[in-house]
């Protein structure tokens, strides 16, 4: 549960029983309004097409647990300052988050939650050394400077009280699920990162890829590694999750509210490093693997796991193939209204509406991949490394 003053919080959980993609429940919003210098937009250091690029893969990691999570949350506003009409007596609330603009722990006053919405702040700052980004949950705290009220004004305080911090702290959740009302993600903007941006293409060789950061650093945001939930199940070293033992087939190794380096798990069957593990390889992929979800099932949340995406993969068989050239072809220029309309299984598979050659561009570049078939990664004499701890061994990059 979120708790006043409740800084970051790391992990997420998932069931592994059903595959096919839910109608959506949770709803994680992106929000930029601390993205004060625009590195989603035109103050990418790398130009305004790279911050829209960069806006599109976190859209699309968001939109990744917007599909799994399928648990009901409740919506409130916080209340407005309750003041004694008679004593001296003052009340106030608000919500809590480390701004991405400048990792201080800011409130946020007035703000309303929708029902089932999970909303994330988004921003950039020069983070230094190999930190690709940061992420986590917010909190909530309660401020009263003491005063008096008379009864009356106690009962209906109480009342005020009582709804707001249930809401806010359980989203009407059961005891012992993880619930807060958002949070928010850092991304590295100094010059360190040589960040691939389209999400629709896979990195190159020496390029650390943005949306498994955006991926990696949400799950943080939902509460995988730092939340109460997520402790009270590590011991010695290991996780003890019922969801986690039951994919990887014993207590799952752990660091720092993380996977242990080089944990592995599935996706789609296909054998991947997991997504929450504290690095990434230069040049790689990482999707979110069942292990991934099962540490978020662990900690709370309700997940159906969704099948993987690859761009490009109109059919939804798990590869791009000629048959997802078909698909494009026999739409190509297509109404976009048509049904689906602005969808992969029409051939638009870079989302924006209509089915033209920059779609088959995004074809093209995935031909013959699948979820996990991304650029190769090297032999463990030739793969650079860079540990979380700081162990400097070139090549990946930490995510917190």
């Amino acid at each position: 549960m979120c708790r006043a003053r409740f800084v970051f919080s790391a992990l997420a959980s998932c069931l592994l029983l059903l595959t096919s993609s839910p109608a959506r429940a949770v709803n994680v919003v992106i929000d930029y309004t601390y993205d004060s210098s625009h590195f989603f937009g035109v103050g990418n250091p790398d130009g305004a097409a790279a911050g829209s690029q960069a806006a599109a893969a976190l859209e699309a990691a968001a939109a990744l647990f917007s599909d799994a999570l399928t648990d009901s949350l409740v919506g409130f506003t916080v209340p407005a300052p309750y003041v004694s009409q008679v004593f001296n007596g003052v009340v106030s609330w608000e919500l809590n988050f480390t701004n991405p603009a400048t990792g201080s722990y800011d409130p946020i006053y007035p703000a309303t939650l929708a029902t089932d919405e999970f909303r994330i702040y988004a921003g950039a700052r020069p983070l230094g050394g190999s930190t690709l980004g940061i992420g986590g949950p917010g909190g909530w705290s309660r401020d009263t400077n003491g005063g008096f009220f008379t009864q009356q004004e106690f009962d209906e305080l109480e009342s005020i009280r009582i709804a707001f911090e249930d809401a806010v702290s359980t989203r009407g959740q059961s005891a012992g699920e993880f619930a807060a009302w958002g949070g928010s993600i850092t991304f590295d903007s100094d010059s360190s990162p040589n960040w691939h941006y389209d999400y629709a293409t896979t990195p190159s060789f020496g390029e650390d890829d943005f949306y498994s950061v955006a991926v990696h650093e949400l799950a943080h945001a939902l509460g995988f590694g730092t939340a109460d939930e997520w402790i009270a199940l590590v011991s010695g070293g290991q996780f003890f999750g019922a969801a986690s033992i039951a994919s990887y087939g014993s207590p799952v190794p752990v660091t720092a509210g993380h996977w242990a380096e080089g944990v592995d798990s599935t996706v789609n069957g296909v054998a991947q490093e997991t997504a929450m593990d504290p690095t990434v390889t230069q040049g790689q992929r990482k999707y979110f693997t069942e292990l991934d979800f099962a540490g978020l099932d662990d900690i709370g949340w309700d997940v159906v796991i969704p099948e993987p995406n690859t761009p490009g993969d109109g059919n939804g068989d798990g590869h791009v193939d000629g048959l997802d050239y078909i698909i494009w072809a026999s739409h190509f220029d297509d109404n976009p209204a048509q049904d689906p309309p602005g969808s992969p299984a029409n051939g638009d598979f870079n989302d924006d509406g209509k089915v033209d050659g920059l779609d088959y561009i995004v074809w093209a570049s995935n031909f013959e991949m699948g979820p996990n078939d991304g650029v190769a990664v090297p032999e463990p004499a030739t793969l650079s490394l860079l540990l979380i701890a700081g162990v400097a061994l070139m090549g990946r990059r930490s995510r917190r």
